[in-house]
């Protein structure tokens, strides 16, 4: 029984070792393109009427009572 549990975590840690060339294979120039090239900056400005509109949302309205209970 020892020999069956050794034997198959042999098996298992080889076929573990054999899959880790898969991104090397599938995808070519993966690795290089770790880094972002494009960025970008933007300001907003909003007015005082969006303020009121944002703060209208379903969405925003169930945020702002899951972070402040009591209103």
């Amino acid at each position: 029984m020892k020999k069956h549990i050794l034997l198959g975590t042999a098996l298992a840690s080889l076929f573990a070792l054999g899959a880790c060339d898969y991104n090397e294979d599938n995808f070519p120039g993966f690795d290089e393109k770790e880094t972002i090239t494009d960025v970008s900056t933007d300001t907003l400005v909003l007015a005082d009427a969006h303020y009121g509109k944002i703060a209208s949302m379903p969405k925003n309205q169930g945020i702002a009572l899951a972070k402040d209970p009591e209103g």
